[in-house]
């Protein structure tokens, strides 16, 4: 490698430009819509940004750089269902988890996992470069449906020197690029490489494998305990932490590991238990979309999607169930 400290020199991603902005709010929606919704701070609020992003997505990867123009701060409160590798091209940059800080410069940088949370502040010159893996593509080709990577990565170490110089590939040859995107197979062939040599060099475990057996922490329990007793009303993430007497970040990081959810998704589902009860309640007088407005639900089209994902039929056919064996 020419330079120790360089992840990769030019490439192609530089054609790909997906937004220039000297807004603030225009930068952080371009950037949710391919990321995940959060907040940005700028170091000097009377100075205007001059950000810019550069994205290439191919299958299930997506390859990106970002910068902001001048230092800026970063809350992100859950990333979605994708895992995200970030490196710094140039400048540097740190990330604070629940659990641990993380400095991001040079070969050194930040492993996100879905449902985590993080803070991060990134100099003035920082150049961020992201690899964003989709969770369905790590399952299919890993086996493991709730993949952990350690926070830490660090491309100095010799067992990840394959997935580096793979990345390096992609990222500087645009021929390979082109192949990639032109051919859905040649695709396929380099996600599972790169994923295989991701998870051959780099810690990693089955959250879900681990939780099983293990007994949750008392801020999950309180959390739980409030959702369940309080259901029907209006209720933020912040609320539910509070409850539970503990930061949201460790309120979210205790979901996804002794739960494989959110303290939402455990919110909605509580809801649509409660709706069912009532839609099986003989004595229950009022239609479906009364009961749904009830029990906490305001987007009725949502509420109907989710119901029949959680028992296997729609609302209105659980009713029909139940009145035909009532009358």
């Amino acid at each position: 490698m020419d330079d120790p400290h360089t992840i990769v020199a030019k490439t192609p991603l530089r054609d790909c430009r997906y937004f220039e902005s000297t807004d603030l709010d225009e930068t952080r929606e371009q950037i949710a819509g391919v990321l995940s919704h959060h907040s940005l701070v700028a170091a000097q609020p009377s100075r205007s940004v001059a950000s810019r992003m550069d994205l290439l997505s191919v299958a299930g990867l997506s390859f990106g750089t970002l910068g902001y123009g001048q230092a800026m701060h970063v809350d992100v409160p859950e990333i979605a269902d994708y895992h995200l590798l970030i490196f710094c091209l140039g400048g540097a940059g740190s990330v604070r988890t629940a659990k641990t800080d993380i400095a991001i410069r040079g070969r050194r940088g930040f492993a996100c996992n879905p449902g985590q949370s993080f803070a991060a502040c990134f100099a003035e010159e920082a150049e961020q470069l992201f690899v964003r893996f989709d969770r369905t593509m790590l399952w299919r080709h890993s086996g493991i449906r709730d993949l952990w990577l350690e926070p830490q990565i660090d491309l100095a170490r010799p067992t990840l020197a394959a997935w580096e110089s793979l990345l390096r590939v992609i990222l500087e040859d645009g021929e390979t690029l082109a192949a990639m995107r032109a051919d859905p197979r040649v695709a396929t062939e380099y996600e599972q490489l790169l994923v295989s040599l991701l998870l051959a060099g780099h810690p990693n475990s089955d959250r879900a494998r681990i939780s099983r057996g293990a007994i949750a922490p008392a801020s999950v329990r309180r959390a739980e305990a409030f959702i369940v007793a309080h259901a029907r009303d209006a209720m933020t993430l912040q609320d539910i932490a509070e409850a539970a007497d503990v930061p949201v970040r460790t309120l979210l990081d205790g979901f996804k590991t002794f739960r494989d959810m959110s303290p939402m998704k455990r919110l909605r589902d509580a809801r649509l238990d409660l709706v069912r009860r009532s839609l099986q309640d003989r004595r229950e007088p009022d239609g479906i979309a009364d009961v749904a407005r009830r029990c906490g639900f305001g987007h009725l089209g949502r509420f109907a999607q989710a119901y029949a994902e959680r028992f296997g039929e729609k609302p209105s056919a659980t009713l029909v169930r139940v009145r035909g064996r009532l009358g």
